[in-house]
């Protein structure tokens, strides 16, 4: 999980208060990789008191957008890959996580951005839920999701009260939240006779906007979100409240 913007940092602060309570207590059933600030790039862009952050000034590149298709990166670094996919589906995804492990330790990085994605790449490639916490200039609660996650992943809206669901498998654009889900959906069509697994959950939840920075509220936001996790096994505990 991370994020880079006003209402969303607030939150991660007071999930991760929760998350570091829930561990003291023997309650997580998972690991968890929190990054309250995974774009230090972007936080650091600060002119005239007003944060711009949204792209990188030596390349012009969107922080958000332009993110490797992984699936042909691997492809490309392996054209038999394909071939070698077996009947478990266990060995399957450890082939394409080892495919992705190989593309990275093959690339010679040059700019910041280029080394910090890799760095993110590494973590995330072994995560099975990514969420990305932003807002909008103004805006109601909204979430971008792939249209293969729905609606089994219709609570993670519930909780986190979207008004709108955007789903979209390839914007285009190469956003960040569509890289992680888009490696095991274009594998699956790649090989539909073998067991591939299904796309992990990866969203970008998109708290309010940008002014929407309030300690009752975005506690709130935090508490439903520790709900998602609670519901879904993550943590093992019966009331997602953990203020002190």
């Amino acid at each position: 999980m991370h994020a880079d913007e006003q209402p969303g940092t607030l939150i991660m602060h007071y999930l991760l208060e929760m998350l570091e309570k829930a561990d003291k207590l023997g309650q997580l059933n998972a690991e968890f990789f929190v990054f309250p600030m995974v774009n230090p790039i972007g936080m650091a862009q600060i002119h005239h008191h007003h944060h711009n952050g949204r792209f990188d000034f030596s390349t012009g590149i969107n922080f958000n957008r332009n993110w490797p298709d992984l699936a042909n990166c691997i492809i490309s670094d392996d054209e038999e890959i394909t071939g070698k996919f077996t009947q478990d589906i266990k060995d399957n995804k450890n082939r394409v996580i080892s495919a992705v492990m190989k593309w990275i330790s093959n690339q010679n990085p040059i700019t910041a951005l280029d080394k910090l994605r890799l760095e993110i790449i590494k973590i995330a490639m072994h995560c099975d839920v990514v969420l990305d916490l932003h807002c909008d200039v103004h805006a109601l609660n909204h979430i971008y999701i792939a249209p293969q996650l729905m609606p089994e992943y219709q609570d993670l809206a519930d909780w986190m009260d979207s008004r709108v669901t955007l789903t979209a498998e390839n914007s285009g654009g190469g956003s960040f939240d569509e890289v992680w889900s888009r490696l095991w959906i274009d594998i699956q069509r790649l090989c539909p006779n073998k067991p591939i697994p299904n796309p992990v959950l990866s969203a970008t939840l998109e708290y309010r906007g940008l002014v929407d920075v309030e300690e009752a509220l975005n506690r709130k936001d935090a508490e439903n979100l520790m709900g998602f996790f609670i519901s879904r096994g993550f943590v093992n505990a019966k009331n997602r409240s953990y203020s002190s």
